[in-house]
């Protein structure tokens, strides 16, 4: 049944065209990921962009749709020929009746003729050498996109019984042309040694061939290389709708840029790199990359409408590189773990368990990276929202099944899926966000989208049902291997605040009724004097005397804390530590629940050296590395 729809030349988004430079200038035709709230359109609508005073053609590919058919995200290609360089707002409208303009009819595989790609190395299983005509492929493909303004195809191909290649060929009505091109060693069953080194050249997009020398691809990863005729202009949907559609937590805006931190990474990147990231996951500390989202994805959202998002489609490149890339053979979706139940996406699970998964599934590098669970950061979910790239989809639905395939058997699935049953509550705050984002925005056609969804449904259930009910603990959650501790790391219980809020926002009524039910653990924490607020928010709180006993005194809790714990975290003036993610925790609840106590009680939160704020625009240092807890 059709939602009731929305008035005609309603705004439906708002978008922003960043500054070009003189090769883009002539780019007719830009791309994006758009977000729609429930009802709003339907894939029969007829849409059009007015950027300034012009009204530009714009189409609409939907990706994923609402119980009510309504799209909630989706790729849509507007005309930008013409427009001047500079930053531009936009606004996408909603016209009465369907588009009726035919789709654009080149033959792709002619647009790409004569293109060859190349790869010659140790490319696994005893192949050393594989060549490719994308025409042909392309040509041959089953599946394609068609709107009137551009034609996309999309082709798998085994370049050797390790090695796959996918190719992303799109061309746009101007005749601009885009190829991305992504290596894959993911085939987590292959029988073969997993080190791969060669060199890819590509002959036939440019008068010279284009080269890249891999000197080490290891196991589980891939990387991908973007081309194109010209840069397309750049775009995306404004930040303020994405975060109103619950895409992104509810972060304010601010109008001194919030500082980027990090060195720049290369184009392509290549497996080796590892940018601003932590390679060993399980460092702990003050993490730029740890969060409902990274840093870099928080200073977008509160600076996009003046700044491109280059840094975080760069980090989900980058994210490809990791080895948490489990995929199925043949290669195409990740292990299911309905469908492998005993299979453990770890080097301790091989020879193990009912299935004796054999060693080499693990033999070989990892690379400069060792992925840890409880320090998870959510990498492709903003690139995909951002660009509806389907390569970045593909590591979604990576990173949420690693979620799932890097816990312990028997942790995951008694009861059904779900990542509730973690030793660290962080691991279970960071792998229900991983299965919450893919739930809410991969295509209505990945294979896993409902056993994600299904993750995460049973994953809120247990958390409610392992809810403390006494004592000054009331309300939160235990872990299976404390029901009743006598120590906790409370920023831990904030962690899954932040996630639960953001679920809240999506319409879980299971995520409000369990941060809801948080609320007194965080009020009172909150509410310390300022000698004991170490102690109630630092790294760890005493909770009992010991295990099974649980105080029902505050004052007895900052005692023993006291006492057991003398040298808590302090409050540095950059922002960082345990306690801005208590003060983040509070004012994500004051925002779902209009809860006024949550909201009044962050506010002394801010204060971190006399009366400078973190939410002070003119204090860059209260943004820096810890942007993610800045929500306010």
């Amino acid at each position: 049944m059709r939602p009731a729809p929305t008035a005609s030349g309603e705004e439906v988004a708002c978008l922003t065209l960043y500054p070009g430079d003189r090769s883009a200038r002539g780019a007719g035709i830009t791309r994006l990921g758009i977000v729609f709230a429930p009802g709003m359109v339907v894939a029969t609508d007829s849409l059009i962009a007015k950027i300034g005073d012009d009204q530009r053609r714009a189409y609409l590919t939907p990706l994923a749709t609402y119980q009510d058919g309504s799209v909630k995200h989706g790729a849509l290609v507007v005309e930008t020929a013409g427009l001047p360089p500079r930053l531009l707002s936009g606004a996408l409208r909603r016209l009465e009746g369907t588009a009726e303009a035919p789709p654009l009819q080149i033959d792709l595989a002619d647009a790409f003729a004569g293109v060859r790609v190349e790869a010659t190395g140790t490319l696994g299983g005893g192949d050393h050498q594989a060549t490719l005509l994308l025409a042909e492929l392309i040509a041959n493909a089953e599946t394609q996109t068609v709107t009137p303004l551009s034609q996309d195809v999309r082709v798998r191909v085994a370049l050797s019984p390790l090695l796959s290649l996918v190719i992303d060929a799109r061309i746009f009505v101007d005749g601009r042309r885009e190829l991305r091109l992504t290596f894959e060693n993911q085939r987590t069953f292959s029988a073969y040694p997993r080190e791969l080194h060669y060199e890819v050249a590509i002959e036939g997009w440019t008068e010279e061939p284009v080269r890249q020398r891999v000197a080490l691809h290891p196991r589980n990863s891939a990387w991908t290389w973007a081309l194109e005729d010209a840069p397309r202009r750049a775009a995306a949907q404004c930040p303020t709708d994405l975060m109103a559609r619950a895409a992104f937590p509810a972060l304010a805006p601010h109008r001194n840029p919030p500082p980027i931190l990090g060195s720049e990474l290369p184009s392509p990147v290549l497996p080796g790199e590892t940018g601003s990231l932590q390679p060993s996951m399980g460092a702990g500390g003050a993490r730029p990359d740890i969060g409902p989202v990274t840093h870099w994805t928080a200073a977008w959202l509160r600076d996009g409408q003046r700044r491109a998002p280059e840094w975080v489609i760069g980090l989900a490149d980058l994210s490809l590189t990791i080895p948490w890339h489990f995929d199925d053979d043949p290669p195409g979706a990740p292990v299911n773990p309905q469908e492998n139940p005993t299979f453990w996406a770890d080097a301790r699970g091989s020879g193990q368990g009912e299935a004796k998964f054999p060693p080499i599934l693990f033999a070989g590098s990892s690379g400069p990276w060792d992925p840890d669970l409880a320090h998870k950061p959510s990498l492709a979910y903003p690139a995909y929202v951002l660009t509806a790239e389907p390569i970045y989809a593909d590591a979604l639905a990576d990173e949420a099944a690693y979620a799932l395939n890097g816990l312990w058997p028997e942790f995951r699935a008694p009861t059904g899926l779900s990542v509730a049953r973690s030793l660290q509550l962080r691991t279970t705050a960071w792998g229900l966000r991983s299965l919450a984002n893919a739930a809410f925005i991969l295509p209505d056609t990945d294979p896993l989208k409902p056993v994600f969804a299904q993750a995460r449904d049973t994953t809120l259930a247990e958390l409610k049902a392992r809810q403390v009910r006494r004592g000054i603990l009331s309300g939160i959650v235990s872990t299976p291997s404390a029901p009743e501790p006598s120590a906790i790391s409370p920023w831990q219980h904030d962690f899954l605040a932040l996630v639960l809020a953001l679920e809240t926002r999506r319409g879980s009524s299971l995520a409000r009724q369990l941060l809801t039910d948080m609320a007194p653990f965080l009020l009172a924490r909150a509410a310390a004097a300022p000698e004991t607020l170490p102690l109630r928010a630092g790294l760890r709180l005493a909770t009992g005397p010991r295990e099974g006993e649980i105080f029902t005194d505050w004052a007895e809790a900052d005692r023993e804390t006291a006492r057991r714990f003398p040298r808590q975290t302090v409050y540095p003036e950059n922002g960082g530590g345990q306690l801005s993610v208590l003060r983040a925790a509070l004012i994500a609840l004051g925002q779902v629940t209009d809860d006024e106590r949550a909201t009044q009680a962050a506010v002394p939160l801010g204060r971190v050296a006399g009366t400078r704020r973190l939410s002070d625009p003119d204090f860059p240092e209260g943004r820096a590395g810890m942007g993610q807890f800045t929500y306010d």
